[in-house]
């Protein structure tokens, strides 16, 4: 039997909508609502089977606006976003440049730390984790409600396995951009295979403004 997720880029936050940098406690904009109430359009015509969404408050509020009572949501610290550095929370993209200098930095260097984020060797193991967790599901057709970042790693992991390195989590974040409550299909056959169906699917946004 073949299993086909969807992975989906939490609706747009207040921080988003202000160009700043977030924290687990972002909340929805009235965009970021739109957005999950034309998700949840699209999902009762999907056939999820299930949902399952990461822990901060942006991803638990594009579920619940987006599945409702339609479907059973399930919560899993694994599909979080990468942490980034607490002094960043709160303050605009274009401030702060010597932390971000920093983390970008350190990234690929495996113990290296600005503060308290999470760099590629502290995402790595949680990502083969949530492949994993995914893997033992039963369900055909299972809706993730995740973060862009995180899932380009994700992405890294499936097509390149133990050989991923930092360069190709960045590339393929780089080149794999998510929009707010944008769909990717990927699906897994009976080998155990990763194939990528289609890539941030938006169809359903046309009328948001």
């Amino acid at each position: 039997m073949s299993t086909t997720f969807y992975f989906i880029r939490h609706a747009e936050t207040v921080m988003n909508s202000k160009k700043m940098s977030g924290s687990s406690l972002d909340v929805l904009s009235e965009r970021g609502e739109r957005q999950a109430q034309q998700l949840g359009e699209w999902l009762r015509v999907s056939g999820i089977e299930k949902v399952i969404v990461s822990p901060y408050i942006r991803t638990q509020q594009t579920a619940a606006v987006a599945a409702g009572a339609h479907h059973e949501i399930v919560s899993s610290p694994l599909f979080a976003e990468i942490k980034a550095p607490s002094e960043l929370a709160g303050i605009p993209h274009g401030e702060g440049a010597e932390i971000r200098a920093l983390r970008t930095q350190y990234w690929g260097m495996e113990g290296m730390h600005v503060s308290d984020e999470e760099n590629f060797f502290d995402v790595l193991p949680r990502a083969v984790s949530a492949l994993s967790f995914l893997t033992n599901l039963e369900e055909e057709k299972v809706a993730v409600v995740t973060h862009g970042a995180f899932l380009t790693v994700v992405l890294a992991v499936m097509v390149y396995g133990k050989k991923v390195t930092p360069e190709i989590a960045t590339a393929i974040f780089n080149s794999f951009p998510m929009s707010h409550t944008g769909i990717s299909a990927i699906q897994l056959d009976n080998a155990g295979k990763w194939k990528v169906l289609c890539w941030n699917d938006t169809h359903h946004l046309e009328d948001v403004q």
